[in-house]
Order: C-alpha cells, then structure tokens, then sequence
C-alpha cells in the first residue's frame, strides 16, 4: 500500500511514519502539511489511502473531505487520523464519507487491524468512535423504509454478518467458527451479492434490521 499522512505536526508525521514503513504490507510513505497540499498532491499521484488530520491550516481535513465528494481522479481510502472524539466532528467526518476514523492513541496491533480491513473492502472505526457511529446508525435506519426484498442468509452467513459487523477480520472470523480465512472470505463475497452491501455501515443496517445483531451486542465488542 502507498500511504500519504496528513499532519501539521512533524514529530507526529515522523513517528507515525516511521511505524508504517515497519509494516510489511507498506510500499511507500509520503507526508503533507495541510490540506491545500494533500489536495495538490492527490491531483499529481495516486494512494491507496490517506492518514487525514481533521484541524490543519490552510484548509482543514472536513474542507479536503469536502472537496474529494466531486473528485474526479482517483479517490484514495480515507481514515480520519485525529485525537477527537466528540460526537459532532464524528459524525460529520462520517457523512462526508470517510473510509475509517483512528486516534493517534491506537496501538499497532489496532493499526494493522485497520489496514486488513481496508484491504478487505471493508471500513474500520475505533472503539469510542464505532459507538457514537453505532447511534446514528440506528437513527438512520428508523427512517428508511422497509427494502423491497428480503435477502435469505443461511445459519453460517447469519454468523459472519454478526462477527463482521463487530469489525473482525476475516482471520478472526475463521477462528471463532473453524473455518479458513479463505472460506470466510468466500462467504463475505456471497453475503455482499446478496444483500447489496459495501462495508460494515451495510452490514450493520441489515443486520439490525434483520435481528441478526442488537445495539447492545455491537456496544460490547472489542
């Protein structure tokens, strides 16, 4: 993966730098200032995903994820990088369609989980975060109207959907139910064919809807 960290702090960008060139799955590390030259430099090469700090100067990380809603290059990943974990800037960094939101505070056991995530297809959002987005979710889906099909999930598939929507992997899926990552990965691809859904936000809207998981089953992962 190419990645591009978005920070006004040196020190930050350095030592976050310096973990992800430590990664195997890690190509190359480039770093930006603010979010005028994230932008030039999204316009001039292509990333498979951005670290984005959401308070910079000359723009900030809300106004580059502003921005990237009409881009019309390639759109790299984006993960919000930040120590913020109020509920407005959540929620408004969700609905400019970010792919994942991380403190700075995570460990590099939760980076690593992030970024097998991403390479999944799928979102990831941190503990505190998942549980503000959780809310809001739930709130959205009281107001959609009931889907013109029913999609029918077998037992097993009912089970990865749950695990998936406690963000697990696929690695961590094929051990709770002794089964190889491979095989889970086969059932996620059925399962999004079916049911229409992109990450974990779909997952968990069906889920929900379906009785499959509860809010309060989502509140006590890990």
């Amino acid at each position: 993966m190419k990645i591009l960290i978005a920070d006004d702090h040196p020190i930050v960008r350095y030592g976050f730098s310096e973990l992800l060139k430590s990664l195997a799955t890690i190509k190359e590390v480039e770093e930006s200032e603010n979010g005028a030259q994230v932008l030039e430099m999204l316009k001039k090469d292509s990333f498979d995903c951005v670290f984005l700090d959401l308070n910079m100067p000359v723009k900030t990380g809300f106004q580059v994820l502003e921005e990237l809603q009409a881009w019309s290059g390639i759109k790299p990943k984006i993960i919000v990088f930040s120590l913020l974990n109020q509920k407005y800037p959540i929620l408004k960094a969700y609905h400019l369609g970010i792919d994942g939101f991380i403190s700075k505070n995570s460990s590099r056991a939760e980076l690593e989980k992030l970024l097998s995530q991403l390479r999944a297809g799928d979102q990831y959002f941190s503990k505190d975060v998942y549980q503000v987005l959780l809310k809001e979710i739930q709130k959205e889906q009281n107001q959609v109207s009931e889907p013109q099909h029913e999609a029918s999930l077998s037992v097993i598939e009912q089970k990865v959907v749950k695990a998936l929507c406690k963000q697990k992997n696929n690695q961590e899926i094929a051990k709770i139910l002794f089964l190889s990552p491979n095989t889970i990965k086969r059932h996620r691809q059925r399962i999004k064919e079916k049911i229409g859904a992109k990450n974990v936000v779909g997952f968990i809207h069906y889920a929900l809807k379906h009785g499959i998981v509860t809010l309060s089953d989502l509140a006590e992962h890990e």
